[in-house]
């Protein structure tokens, strides 16, 4: 709840949107921990919105990244791949290599389970 608070409050007074989309990502975490896969996406959703509003490229990967596997645990593979690679050309553009190697894990088990 604290966590809700703080990223609509940053979002609303546009503050900060780069934490706020910080914010939306751990908000979506714990949603997801507490299996609310609805919740959990609406929050990536936002995070992800206000990243690409303000150009935030790491959180906009994260958040990318966040919903790709959230897809993949709720059994929507081919969903889950769509995060996933848009996930990766901005790790990729990023050159940040262990997220792009986590990322490339990620989109290998979804392709595993789609056959």
């Amino acid at each position: 709840l604290q966590l809700r608070l703080t990223a609509d409050s940053l979002r609303t007074t546009g503050r900060d949107s780069a934490a706020a989309g910080m914010a939306f990502v751990q908000l979506g975490v714990e949603y997801e921990s507490k299996l609310d896969a609805r919740q959990a996406a609406r929050a990536f959703e936002q995070a992800s919105a206000l990243a690409a509003a303000t150009g935030d490229s790491v959180t906009l990967a994260d958040a990318l990244q966040k919903l790709g596997l959230l897809y993949w645990r709720v059994n929507q593979y081919e969903r889950s791949l769509e995060f996933l690679e848009r996930a990766k050309a901005l790790r990729m553009a990023l050159g940040d290599r262990q997220a792009l190697a986590r990322v490339l894990n990620n989109i290998g088990a979804s392709y595993y389970q789609l056959g």
